[in-house]
C-alpha cells in the first residue's frame, strides 16, 4: 500500500477523518500523521536486523589510506562480516577506542590480520592497506520508505505514493496507537497488539534454519553415532 492508503485504513479503524493527502496538507492532523508515521518507521525499522534492509557494501582500498567512507544510508553494522577479499581474512574488531589507541600509541601488535574500528562516519583501517584490495560487510540500511520507482530508498517519507519496506499491517498498528496517545486517549491494548504483532512479523522475516535430530542429509546434526552412547539413553 502507498503511504496515504496505510494512513488513510488507520484512520478508518479509528474512527479518524480520512485524510486526502499528507503531504502539501496544511491540516494540523495531516501533519501530525505524517510526523508520527516516520516516527513509526524509524522505530519499526530499528527492531532489529531485518532481512529487507541487510545491505552488502565492498571497497576497493589505497595504498596508504587508513580510512574510507561509509555508505550514505549505514544504520549500523552487521557483526562478523566484515572481510578483506583479497587476503580472505577475516577483519579483526571492531576494536574498542582503549584497543585502537594501543595499536596506534603502544607497541604495535603485528600479525596477518587487518583490523578495524567505525569512527566520524568512517571505517578505519590498522595497519593501512600496502596494495589494492577488496573490503566487504553487511549492513542495515536506513531505508526503510520506499519511492514510487521501486530502486530509490529513503529514511523518511517523501511522498504519499511512498511504500513501506517492512510489514505494513505492522506499521498500520503501530501509527493507530501513537494517534491515539497524541489525542489523549486510550491506547493501551493497541500498543500492545503492535508490540506483539512487531516481534512475530519479525521472528518470520528472515526464516529459521531446520535443525535435524540425525538426518543423514544434515550437516548440523544434534544426535548421531558419535554422541549417543550405546546404553542408559535418556539417563
Amino acid at each position: 500500500m502507498k503511504l496515504i492508503e496505510l494512513a488513510q485504513t488507520t484512520a478508518d479503524e479509528i474512527g479518524f477523518t480520512r485524510p486526502v493527502s499528507l503531504f502539501a496538507n496544511t491540516d494540523t492532523s495531516a501533519r501530525q500523521m505524517l510526523a508520527l508515521a516516520n516516527r513509526e518507521g524509524v522505530a519499526q525499522s530499528g527492531h532489529g536486523e531485518w532481512p529487507q534492509l541487510r545491505r552488502e557494501y565492498t571497497f576497493s582500498t589505497v595504498v596508504g589510506v587508513d580510512n574510507y567512507a561509509m555508505p550514505a544510508d549505514f544504520s549500523r553494522v552487521i557483526g562478523a562480516t566484515e572481510w578483506d577479499r583479497g587476503s580472505r581474512w577475516p577483519l579483526n574488531g571492531p576494536l574498542t577506542p582503549q584497543e585502537w589507541q594501543v595499536m596506534k600509541s603502544g607497541f604495535g601488535n603485528l600479525g596477518p590480520r587487518r583490523r578495524f574500528r567505525f569512527m566520524q562516519g568512517r571505517m578505519y583501517l590498522d595497519p593501512a592497506p600496502d596494495s589494492i584490495t577488496t573490503i566487504a560487510y553487511e549492513y542495515i540500511s536506513t531505508g526503510w520508505a520506499v519511492a514510487s520507482d521501486g530502486t530509490t530508498f529513503r529514511s523518511v517519507w517523501a511522498s504519499d505514493t511512498d511504500t513501506f519496506a517492512l510489514d505494513e499491517q505492522v506499521f498500520i498498528r503501530g501509527l493507530k496507537w501513537r494517534l491515539l496517545r497524541a489525542k489523549g486517549q486510550d491506547y493501551g491494548e493497541e500498543q500492545m497488539e503492535w508490540q506483539h504483532a512487531l516481534d512475530r512479523s519479525f521472528s518470520r522475516a528472515a526464516g529459521s534454519r531446520v535443525l535435524g535430530l540425525g538426518l543423514a542429509n544434515s550437516s548440523f546434526r544434534l544426535l548421531s553415532a558419535t554422541n549417543v552412547r550405546d546404553a542408559g539413553f535418556g539417563r
